[in-house]
């Protein structure tokens, strides 16, 4: 099995709310990207030295101290003997930065947190709203493992106090809007409460005038909302340092999405996305088959009706490869199939699905080193997209892409009890991603300099079981 791992550590999380100043550190540390890896001494998502500072957007540039570009009046809630003036807050959030994953919370943490959950937000000004929203999110990220442990009355805790309305100065009215758009993707219970913030950023804003952490996480957060549009327009305005970073980092992290090939596929295929997919009846086939955020466990893969091509290659060698590729899949049919023909496939350990409102994860070893494909949930069928690099055994560059079509088919035949009839928008345990698989291997470094390809197509069924 896949090893499971949390956005939810110190590291990560913390790492979210402070401005990254060291002029030592990469472009992504200006403030607008933040790292996950993974730390194979545990579960949960940690720093590694060699890929820290990359990604996600801190959630503000504001929660300094020393910054000047907030009104700096306090406000205390007589009604408690705790005080939640900004300088109080920010204390608090200094402690709270040093405590681990887990950890047991002292004392005086929980009183703050408690108290922060009990005020009135239209008592703090905007900066205390902000800083409280900062202390909670932190605050759930000790005492948490996954998103999907997280109290619903700390998140709406949270959006009350960052839904602030007619926000006059600018760079205040952005720090919150950034702070809206990473919570709101990274608690998942709050996405949609998003909404209302991307159609205002999209039909009323010049990007030209948007900051870049500002356009870094519209664009992650496109996909989700199954924005296609939107994604492409805010990926036109990413730089390739980042696209490359964001090509890695699923491969690291499990629950982080391959934002690049999502955005790539939306690209290759325009015509078929040329609209957002985010009125109520789309929302609506979406849900019907697959929630909000779905994780899968990937049971079997099997494949039939084989086909083979080449390009650039020499006749002969490519009539040697053709009878061998037809001989290993005649020898398979006879040993591994199931009842349908798909002759079904030798996977890695790590192998998993995860689907996220219009955004899609597949991670697959399939003959060859693994390879994350990103796609798009539409209505109820699935496009997939995914492409690879690497050296062989003979030193030769080596490029994989893998193209997938595929529909949803409910598994209503296996063990169905009556209760799966009553809740038609909840997906079942177990379903079928049915269609079209093409894979394009190609040799990049060819002596007389043409890129020899082999294409297989074939049929594919993914059983995929929900976690």
């Amino acid at each position: 099995m896949f090893k499971k791992v949390s956005i939810f550590t110190r590291n990560n999380i913390y790492r979210n709310l402070i401005r990254f100043q060291s002029p030592h550190q990469i472009t992504y540390s200006r403030g607008t990207l933040t790292s996950f890896g993974i730390n194979n001494n545990n579960n949960n998502f940690s720093f590694n030295n060699n890929i820290k500072n990359k990604f996600y957007s801190t959630l503000n540039n504001n929660n300094n101290n020393n910054n000047n570009n907030y009104n700096n009046t306090t406000t205390t809630n007589n009604k408690k003997n705790i005080n939640l003036s900004e300088s109080n807050i920010s204390n608090n959030l200094a402690e709270i930065k040093k405590l681990e994953i887990l950890s047991k919370v002292p004392k005086p943490i929980e009183e703050f947190k408690d108290e922060l959950l009990n005020c009135d937000p239209k008592e703090l000004n905007n900066n205390q709203r902000l800083l409280s929203s900062s202390f909670l999110w932190k605050y759930l990220g000790i005492t948490n493992s996954s998103p999907n442990t997280l109290g619903k009355n700390e998140l709406n805790k949270i959006w009350s106090l960052l839904d602030i309305k007619n926000i006059e100065n600018k760079q205040e009215k952005e720090a919150i809007e950034i702070q809206q758009l990473i919570i709101c993707l990274h608690s998942r219970y709050l996405i949609d409460r998003v909404i209302p913030l991307m159609d205002d950023i999209i039909n009323n804003r010049d990007i030209n005038t948007l900051s870049e952490k500002m356009i870094i996480q519209c664009f992650l957060i496109s996909p989700h909302l199954s924005r296609w549009q939107d994604m492409i327009k805010y990926g036109k305005k990413i730089s390739p340092q980042i696209f490359e970073q964001l090509n890695a980092e699923p491969y690291y992290s499990h629950e982080f999405f391959p934002y690049k090939k999502i955005y790539e596929l939306l690209n290759n295929n325009k015509s078929d996305y040329n609209n957002n997919n985010n009125n109520n009846n789309n929302n609506n086939n979406n849900k019907s088959i697959v929630q909000p955020w779905t994780q899968y466990s990937i049971h079997s893969l099997g494949f039939k009706n084989n086909k083979i091509m080449g390009e650039n290659i020499s006749e002969e060698i490519f009539k040697t490869a053709e009878k061998n590729y037809y001989d290993e899949m005649n020898l398979l049919k006879s040993k591994i199939m199931d009842q349908d023909e798909y002759i079904i496939a030798n996977l890695g350990e790590i192998k998993y699905c995860l689907m996220f409102g219009g955004a899609v994860k597949l991670y697959l070893q399939m003959g060859g080193p693994p390879l994350v494909c990103g796609g798009v949930l539409k209505e109820n069928s699935i496009q997939l997209y995914g492409s690879s690099h690497f050296e062989d055994e003979f030193n030769n560059s080596v490029e994989i892409i893998s193209e997938y079509n595929l529909n949803i088919v409910k598994n209503n035949n296996n063990n169905n009890n009556n209760n799966n009839n009553n809740s038609s928008n909840n997906i079942d345990d177990a379903i079928s991603l049915i269609g079209t698989h093409k894979r394009t291997v190609s040799n990049l470094n060819t002596s007389n300099g043409n890129n020899e390809k082999y294409i297989y197509t074939m049929d594919i069924k993914i059983n995929i079981l929900k976690e």
